[in-house]
């Protein structure tokens, strides 16, 4: 986090979202579902309220795994 102060706010949501959806997209696929990266990606920036900019759209699969 120390190093995150150093960069841009637009950087740093970048980074905060790189983590979880990577998690997103691996544990899907042991459970032999592919999800859609950017989708996925765009489901989470909606949910922590991040504007990353042309969010994808998030189909209703994303948004029903999540559940």
């Amino acid at each position: 986090m120390g190093r995150l102060a150093d960069v841009s706010m637009a950087l740093r949501d970048q980074a905060s979202l790189a983590t979880p959806t990577e998690d997103v997209v691996k544990t899907s696929e042991i459970e032999c579902e592919h999800l859609n990266v950017e989708s996925v990606r765009s489901f989470i920036a909606r949910r922590l309220g991040v504007d990353i900019g042309g969010l994808a759209p998030v189909d209703w699969y994303v948004e029903g795994w999540s559940r």
